[in-house]
């Protein structure tokens, strides 16, 4: 059963979604309900740890991603717009 929180932690909220096998290519698609302010999410993959962490500011999400050089990424804000 806690897997099913955790994945929905790193894939649902810091949208963590791996678009290949073994990490080599992901897109970063975070959501945040208007009732979360801030998120700080960090996840192990075979190429190396991504963080994604997002804070409110008003009307405004500021986002910072950080993958690996050896994953090929894509970031997508619109769940956040």
């Amino acid at each position: 059963m806690m897997g099913h929180i955790i994945e929905w932690y790193y894939n649902g909220i810091a949208g963590i979604i791996p678009e290949e096998p073994g990490f080599t290519k992901v897109t970063i698609k975070p959501y945040m309900p208007n009732t979360m302010n801030h998120f700080s999410c960090s996840f192990k993959t075979p190429q190396g740890g991504i963080k994604v962490s997002a804070q409110r500011n008003g009307k405004e999400v500021e986002l910072n991603v950080d993958v690996p050089d050896t994953i090929e990424y894509l970031v997508d804000r619109s769940n956040l717009d």
